[in-house]
């Protein structure tokens, strides 16, 4: 096998535990679970939880909100940010996007003139 896959064939002890499992009735490919964390998608509901908890109180905390909704940190910052769009300036979460006013009042700005 090593002459036709090269360094990309698998181990002989890696074989031989293949043989092993097979031996003992197992017939799977797919990997048995590993004990720790269960992974966990964002959903709608834990978008919209995070969502209103931050329009509540804009100085609220990822250790709160992780406590709170019961997501890990790395998912309650994921979801403020890549989703929800916010951003924490100065201990609050700001929203990101601009308001029609503000677009209005850069896009003057860039073109010389004075606001609306």
């Amino acid at each position: 096998m090593s002459a036709v896959y090269g360094e990309y064939s698998m181990s002989c002890s890696s074989i031989l535990e293949w043989h092993k499992r097979y031996r003992e009735g197992r017939l799977s490919l797919q990997d048995n679970a590993r004990p720790g964390q269960a992974h966990r998608a964002i959903t709608p509901a834990d978008i919209a939880e995070v969502d209103g908890l931050i329009r509540e109180n804009r100085r609220i905390t990822v250790e709160e909100l992780h406590r709170l909704v019961g997501i890990s940190h790395g998912f309650v910052h994921v979801t403020a940010t890549k989703y929800l769009h916010y951003r924490k300036i100065c201990e609050q979460w700001i929203p990101h996007q601009l308001t029609e006013e503000q677009k209005t009042n850069r896009m003057a700005a860039s073109l010389g003139r004075q606001p609306g």
